[in-house]
């Protein structure tokens, strides 16, 4: 499994813990929770490096290219 298939198939695998799938309220709290926990973290590397947030976005799209 490449490197950008790893999010999909964890996203997949943690939709289908949720029951059968179809719970939509769950899947939009997940993926909701993942956002808020993306930015928090793109916060506190800038804190941490002073890397713009954008740079990192950035960064992070071009490993996945």
């Amino acid at each position: 499994m490449g490197e950008a298939e790893f999010p999909t198939r964890t996203m997949i695998e943690l939709i289908g813990e949720l029951g059968r799938g179809d719970d939509i309220e769950g899947l939009v709290s997940l993926i909701i929770g993942a956002v808020t926990l993306s930015g928090h973290l793109l916060e506190r590397i800038r804190d941490a490096t002073g890397v713009p947030v954008q740079q990192t976005l950035r960064d992070v799209a071009l490993a996945y290219a």
